[in-house]
């Protein structure tokens, strides 16, 4: 098909002759491909040949009536798109980027003719417009496009170097992963602090938030972080949470004030290494929901004298298992105890072991005793569901 364009061979290895009568719309970069589309959509004809020749060229060819000038043409499309006529010179497909669905004509007579100035009255979205092409403005996600910023994008970019040895780097999020207790937040610290020391960490724009420590945990970063001007932000004090966090870096992206700010995260997680939710009965809910309140005191059970989180709960521990008779009682058992009782309720293994944060269902194995009464159960409900009347078989 694109040989019906009966290009000379001359004409081969230095770019494609435009034939008599016929003109090529060639954009090359974001914004002149924008300007392209644009332009074909005012002059509401699909291009017999609308292709790309590499990643960032793509041409739409036309037959082309006498009496359009290209002047009048390139007053259409705009500076950014060269208008190639009769004799010019452009790029056609070839390997990789040659798709025939791109050709909608099968010779030189079959193109579509720009033929009257009414073809370029039309306004850009004309309803009477056969274009086949999608159009890729009217898709939700082109609103999130960054195409034809990338020079902006480029000015506001940041080398990404070290700020503090090798594992925080300027303009990137780095991720600490370890084992429960193994120093990740004291190691992070100290290369904010050696940062601070040399100077590519400013702290005065520098946030530590930390949601992984009780009250004297947070005293104790607190005191050396004040020390050198570092920020502390806790959810439940000052106002501060989550929600409110994602909304202030959108903020700062959006009003560009990023450059030089350093947010160090520290979350809590479980021995697997992952954070995790754990539903409550409606039971636990009427218990917490019954428990005093504190005006401006975010947490759930805090210590009614000083408002702030229980350090352990050794104490309240002891009188509550002395209280029921049950001084060998540990905490761990009763974990293993809810999840007997819901598998002794009928709940299947892979449900309790959700419910425990169990990556492995083996590790839920230890919990499946039934006791007899459930495994006649099991039977009965069998038996049920196979539904035979044995007393009236043949």
């Amino acid at each position: 098909m694109v040989r019906a364009l009966d290009l000379p061979e001359d004409a081969l290895g230095c770019g494609n002759l435009v034939p008599d009568g016929f003109v090529v719309f060639v954009a090359e970069g974001a914004e002149a491909l924008i300007a392209q589309q644009k332009g074909l959509q005012a002059i509401g004809l699909p291009p017999s040949m609308w292709a790309a020749t590499s990643k960032a060229t793509k041409i739409a060819v036309f037959a082309l009536a006498s009496a359009i000038s290209p002047q009048l043409l390139q007053a259409q499309v705009g500076p950014k798109v060269r208008i190639v006529c009769a004799g010019g010179l452009f790029p056609l497909p070839t390997g990789d980027w040659f798709d025939p669905e791109d050709i909608d004509a099968a010779c030189l007579e079959d193109f579509t003719e720009i033929s009257s100035i009414n073809n370029l009255a039309d306004p850009p979205g004309t309803a009477d417009a056969d274009f086949q092409k999608p159009d890729p403005f009217k898709v939700p996600l082109s609103k999130y496009s960054l195409l034809g910023q990338a020079s902006e994008i480029e000015a506001r970019s940041r080398q990404s170097k070290p700020i503090s040895g090798k594992a925080l780097l300027l303009s990137q999020a780095s991720i600490l992963y370890g084992a429960p207790n193994t120093g990740k937040t004291i190691i992070v610290l100290s290369l904010v602090i050696e940062g601070v020391r040399l100077g590519t960490i400013i702290p005065a724009q520098t946030f530590y938030i930390n949601a992984d420590d009780n009250s004297q945990g947070i005293a104790e970063k607190l005191s050396f972080l004040d020390e050198i001007g570092v920020h502390t932000l806790v959810p439940g004090f000052g106002g501060f949470t989550p929600p409110k966090l994602a909304q202030d870096l959108a903020t700062m992206i959006a009003e560009d004030c990023c450059d030089g700010v350093v947010i160090i995260i520290d979350i809590p997680t479980t021995k697997t290494g992952k954070p995790r939710r754990v539903p409550l009965s409606q039971a636990s809910m009427d218990i917490l929901d019954g428990l005093p309140r504190w005006d401006k005191c975010p947490w759930l059970i805090p210590n009614p004298e000083t408002r702030l989180p229980y350090t352990d709960i050794k104490r309240a521990w002891d009188r509550a298992r002395d209280e029921a008779g049950l001084p060998g009682l540990r905490i761990h058992d009763l974990r293993h105890s809810a999840a007997s009782f819901m598998i002794e309720a009928g709940i299947d293994l892979y449900a309790v072991g959700r419910i425990l944060g169990h990556a492995d269902h083996q590790s839920t194995q230890r919990y499946a005793h039934c006791s007899p009464g459930l495994l006649m159960q099991a039977v009965e409900a069998g038996a049920a569901k196979i539904n035979l009347n044995w007393s009236t078989a043949p």
